[in-house]
């Protein structure tokens, strides 16, 4: 599977009907702060759609904070009647082609920290949300032009991006960037190992059971006010591990990272959604010694 790019300009001017028997409407937030009034609805769609954290509120309105200088906000909730079957932020921002300024519009939320995104559209609305989506900012938002990107192999809102784009718009680019890995995890770590074969079962609770025998092990779920100051020990460990490869590492690399992580974290933390888990023990490489494994 791979992150696929549409960028879709200009409308031209013919029309095309809604399908039949929808009732789609679309509310435009003009701010962060707005998304606070339809908070619990907002992230419960996002949840429910199978979308991404990168779309919740907490996370939208920290990287606004933080990244979303020079740029105007423009969230859309879609309903067909009462049901929410789309939310999409986006970022509005001026750029330039050649002498020509261009309105884009790029979902809010992950330009500065990369990721690949599964849109928050209700399972077979793919098609009717995005030409509402469109519609809304290629004419009362004045964009010129709108850029899905980087979209998930795993959701269908490309392939109906490009057939919305064939039916009103003009699609000037689409494309696949390269791979990415896409892991389904079971309901319960009991179930993962449940899973695996008798061999690397096996070999687990074996390594386990050795690790307790000549360590003194501690686990610990760390979250609530405690997340908040414990993120200076996790960007502290961060940081040493990549050092000592030569690597600056993610708060090292990304821009202004460390700040947007602490005001995300306390943001998150604040309703539980925010958990470090730790395990620590008094580990030296003479506990571990190579061996040839059979």
């Amino acid at each position: 599977m791979t992150p696929s790019t549409a960028d879709i300009p200009l409308p031209v001017q013919e029309t095309l009907a809604a399908p039949a028997g929808l009732d789609l409407h679309v509310e435009r937030l003009h701010s962060p702060g707005d998304l606070d009034r339809v908070r619990d609805a907002w992230d419960g769609f996002v949840e429910d759609s199978g979308s991404d954290i990168y779309f919740t509120v907490d996370w939208l309105q920290a990287w606004w904070a933080h990244y979303g200088r020079g740029r105007t906000f423009e969230a859309l909730i879609v309903r067909d009647g009462d049901r929410i079957v789309g939310a999409l932020p986006f970022a509005v921002q001026r750029l330039w082609a050649g002498p020509v300024p261009v309105r884009l519009a790029r979902f809010a939320g992950a330009d500065s920290t990369f990721a690949v995104l599964t849109p928050a559209i209700a399972e077979g609305f793919e098609e009717p949300v995005l030409r509402a989506a469109l519609d809304r900012l290629l004419g009362d938002a004045g964009c010129h032009a709108v850029s899905l990107w980087p979209l998930s192999g795993d959701t269908p809102a490309a392939a109906a991006a490009e057939r919305v784009a064939a039916d009103r718009f003009h699609l000037v680019r689409s494309d696949s960037t390269g791979p990415h890995m896409l892991f389904r995890l079971p309901e319960s770590f009991e179930d993962y190992l449940a899973g695996i074969n008798r061999y690397s079962r096996r070999d687990y609770r074996r390594s386990l059971r050795q690790l307790d025998e000549r360590c003194e092990i501690t686990r610990r779920t760390v979250s609530g006010d405690d997340a908040v100051s414990y993120l200076d020990r996790f960007i502290a460990l961060h940081t040493a591990h990549w050092q000592a490869e030569g690597k600056l590492g993610h708060f090292g690399d990304w821009p202004a990272s460390e700040d947007f992580t602490r005001d995300l974290i306390a943001r998150m933390a604040a309703t539980g959604r925010a958990r470090f888990y730790e395990i620590a023990g008094d580990v030296s490489p003479q506990d571990f010694p190579l061996e040839t494994q059979p």
